[in-house]
C-alpha cells in the first residue's frame, strides 16, 4: 500500500497533479516487480516482489501506452530494445468487470498480447495452468501461450536481440464495449 501511495505521488508530480488510473499504477508494480521463485509467475509469489524503483521508472520514463481496443480490433506499439538489455518485459492490463454469479468464466472481456521482433518472431506471454486446480497444476511453473483467463498478461524475453518490436494488443473476446489497457 505504500508503495501504491508513493506511485501515485510520483505520477501526480510527474503530470502536473493530474490523478493516475489504478491500472496503470498496478501495471508498472506487476511489471516492475522482481521475480520470485520459478521463472514466470506462479501461484505462490505472482509476479514477484514489487520492486518501487523499477516501478516508479516506468513512469518517469513513460514506457507505457494507452489506448483502447473493441471486439475483433487490436492495437499495435512499436519499441526499440536496446544493445545489451538482459531482460524485456511486456505487459498489458485492464480492470474488467465483475462476471455473474455462477458463471463459468470470471474473464469478460478478453484482450491477446503478443509481441513481434524484427525477424518476425513472435513472442507470447507467460500462462499458469488452470486445469483442475490441482497440487499438481498450482504448482507447475508458468509456460508461454495464450492466456484467456486472466485481465493481465506479461511477455518476457531474456537477452533479447536489440531491435525494433511491435507489441500488438488484440480484442479477443470485448462483449461490453471498448477496453481501455495500459
Amino acid at each position: 500500500t505504500g508503495i501504491f501511495g508513493q506511485m501515485i505521488h510520483a505520477y501526480r508530480v510527474l503530470n502536473n497533479n493530474q490523478e493516475p488510473e489504478a491500472a496503470l499504477i498496478k501495471a508498472a508494480m506487476m511489471v516492475g516487480a522482481d521475480d520470485l521463485g520459478t521463472k514466470g509467475p506462479d501461484y505462490n509469489y505472482g509476479y514477484g516482489r514489487v520492486n518501487g524503483n523499477n516501478a516508479v521508472r516506468v513512469l518517469e520514463e513513460r514506457t507505457y501506452f494507452s489506448d483502447t481496443v473493441t471486439q475483433n480490433g487490436d492495437a499495435s506499439f512499436n519499441i526499440t530494445v536496446p544493445a545489451g538489455c538482459a531482460n524485456a518485459k511486456v505487459m498489458v492490463y485492464y480492470t474488467d468487470n465483475e462476471a455473474a454469479a455462477g458463471a463459468s468464466r470470471a474473464l469478460i472481456n478478453d484482450l491477446t498480447l503478443s509481441l513481434t521482433d524484427a525477424n518476425n518472431t513472435t513472442y507470447l506471454p507467460w500462462a499458469l495452468l488452470k486445469s483442475g486446480r490441482t497440487a499438481a497444476s498450482v504448482s507447475a511453473p508458468a509456460i508461454k501461450g495464450v492466456d484467456s483467463l486472466n485481465n493481465h498478461e506479461m511477455v518476457e524475453i531474456d537477452t533479447p536481440t536489440a531491435g525494433n518490436y511491435t507489441i500488438r494488443i488484440a480484442g479477443t473476446a470485448v462483449p461490453q464495449g471498448p477496453v481501455k489497457f495500459y
